[in-house]
């Protein structure tokens, strides 16, 4: 049931900071399998520096400048390893201040079109460790899958409900069977509904039967 229930997708992650690169791994949310993911990766920081150059070519675009580039994966399961998911990207301006902004495109099976938009920062903070705030939505309609942050990251951003720093590697959005009950309200009063209804379906069905049966075993009596 949480299957229907909640969307999959694909969101970005830092993994780990070499040199003065990041290794970004691609994670998976939800229940089932995303495919045909397709995903664009841009620094939000390298971006804004550029539009806000004076000689910055309105007719080229942006793309020349090599703010972001292009992920594809013809599919995202949610116990696959991450290895093969891996990309390194230099933070050029400030690396310690990083905003990424990330759109997303896959297909789940769900009939609905939707896509997804994950808003990524990275900042040292004043301890001198990393630290994370991540927020995936999906799209047109804004509801938030995923929010976290670090409880070290740098104030102004609102409270978050669990820590990012927990996520590193891992797989979120619910996983495969036993299919668990979902945790929001309006998804629990939609689960409750339909177990209801089926567990009625089911009781009419064997009432139906046992009526059946009862009835085959009258005609077998000798009269």
């Amino acid at each position: 049931m949480a299957e229907h229930l909640q969307p999959s997708t694909a969101y970005v992650m830092p993994y780990m900071w070499v040199g003065d690169n990041w290794e970004m791994v691609v994670l998976h949310y939800g229940p089932a399998p995303a495919k045909s993911v397709a995903m664009h990766f841009r620094d939000r920081v390298k971006e804004k520096d550029v539009r806000n150059n004076p000689h910055f070519n309105k007719d080229t675009g942006i793309e020349p400048y090599f703010t972001g580039f292009e992920l594809n994966y013809p599919e995202i399961d949610p116990s696959a390893s991450f290895e093969n998911r891996m990309f390194n990207w230099k933070p050029e301006l400030n690396a310690q201040q990083q905003y990424y902004e990330v759109d997303i495109d896959s297909w789940d099976g769900d009939p609905k079109d939707v896509y997804f938009k994950e808003l990524l920062a990275i900042e040292k903070a004043v301890d001198g460790r990393w630290a994370v705030s991540l927020l995936l939505a999906r799209e047109p309609d804004g509801k938030i899958l995923m929010y976290c942050k670090d409880p070290n990251f740098p104030p102004g951003a609102p409270p978050a409900p669990q820590f990012c720093g927990n996520q590193y590697g891992q797989h979120q959005g619910g996983a495969h069977l036993p299919l668990e009950f979902p945790e929001r309200s309006e998804d629990r009063a939609m689960a409750l509904f339909v177990c209801t209804f089926v567990a009625l379906l089911l009781f009419s069905l064997y009432g139906v039967f046992a009526a059946w049966c009862m009835g085959t075993q009258d005609l077998l009596q000798p009269r």
